[in-house]
C-alpha cells in the first residue's frame, strides 16, 4: 500500500542522512536491507509488513541515493542527462537534414 510505500521511503532517507559519509557515498551498493533495519521508521511496525525484510526503497532513484549517496546519484543523473542531450542533438541535426533537403538546397551530383 501507498502508507507502507512511504515509510519505506522515510527510513531510505533517514538512512542517507545518518551521517556526512552517507550523504556523500551512500551506505555501499545492495546494502539497502541492512540500513533501512537500522533507521526504519516506528510507525512502520504497526503494518501488516512489520516483519518484512526490504532489499530496496521501491524508488530507484531513492535506492540509488541511500546506497550510493549524493555522488552515485548525480552520477546516474548525469549520464541520463547527457543521454537526454544526444539524443536531442542527433534529432535536431536530422531535422536540419531533412528540411535541407525539403528546400532544395542540397546539392547532388548526378552520375
Amino acid at each position: 500500500s501507498s502508507v507502507i510505500r512511504a515509510y519505506v521511503w522515510k527510513g531510505a532517507v533517514a538512512a542517507w542522512k545518518s551521517s556526512t559519509k552517507t550523504l556523500a557515498i551512500g551506505t555501499g551498493t545492495e546494502t539497502f536491507a541492512f540500513a533501512f533495519y537500522q533507521y526504519k521508521p516506528v510507525a512502520h511496525n504497526l503494518t501488516s509488513e512489520w516483519d518484512f525484510l526490504y532489499n530496496k526503497a521501491h524508488n530507484e532513484y531513492l535506492n540509488y541515493l541511500t546506497t550510493t549517496g549524493i555522488l552515485g546519484l548525480g552520477s546516474y543523473l548525469l549520464f541520463i542527462g547527457m543521454f537526454i542531450v544526444f539524443f536531442i542533438k542527433i534529432q535536431n541535426s536530422e531535422f536540419k537534414i531533412q528540411n535541407k533537403n525539403k528546400n532544395g538546397n542540397c546539392y547532388h551530383r548526378s552520375i
